[in-house]
């Protein structure tokens, strides 16, 4: 059978004195493993709401949007390894990750 995920996440921007910056999310993913391998994609969308602070010469405005999240990608363990390769298009941003763990 597949496995079935809901997942929900929050960012808050720390360190930077002149922004209030978060992002509030949920996607909806499937996988199913085959042998040493497991591909898995999903949809979501994301929240995003900054606002300028500390900042004398403009008056803060807060800019809220939200973007659709598609994202595809395989997992696969090795012995000692395990190697996960995905692909994700948040809006019209796309970016590519490539992790590496080592299992003991």
């Amino acid at each position: 059978m597949p496995a079935i995920a809901l997942r929900g996440s929050y960012t808050q921007l720390a360190g930077v004195d002149q922004l209030d910056f978060n992002t509030k999310g949920v996607d909806l993913s499937i996988s199913k493993g085959f042998a040493m391998f497991t591909p898995y994609g999903g949809i979501g969308k994301v929240w995003v709401t900054g606002t300028p602070k500390n900042i004398p010469t403009t008056t803060p405005s807060e800019e809220s949007f939200s973007q659709n999240k598609y994202f595809v990608g395989v997992n696969m363990n090795f012995v000692l390894i395990n190697i996960a390769l995905e692909a994700d298009k948040t809006g019209e941003d796309t970016s590519y990750g490539l992790k590496l763990g080592f299992r003991f």
